[in-house]
């Protein structure tokens, strides 16, 4: 990419996995107005299955990015920028793991 080239309409980027394997991303959507984090879980062939949008509240009308996780899996840190809940442009939020994920 140039300097002048501007991003893409769409992109997928900053891969990590959790302690299970699973992996996560963050997208920016095709409308370029949000993004949104995304889940593969891992099969036991060690492939991925399909991937599909993390829920609400994790995903809202804005723009969720950089998924982070603690060493034991137990919370997911990221970011989110202008959510009605936050405190300014860009800011963390903290996902505790439950049974159901």
């Amino acid at each position: 990419m140039n300097k002048t080239d501007a991003w893409p309409a769409h992109y997928e980027t900053s891969p990590i996995t959790d302690n299970e394997g699973n992996l996560y991303y963050w997208s920016k959507s095709f409308t370029g107005k949000d993004g949104n984090i995304w889940m593969a879980k891992k099969k036991t062939d060690h492939t991925f299955g399909t991937p599909t949008e993390l829920p609400a509240p994790i995903n809202s009308e804005k723009f969720e990015s950089a998924p982070v996780f603690s060493p034991d899996g137990q919370y997911m840190v990221f970011a989110s920028y202008n959510r009605y809940d936050g405190l300014g442009e860009e800011d963390l939020y903290v996902s505790k793991k439950t049974e159901t994920g």
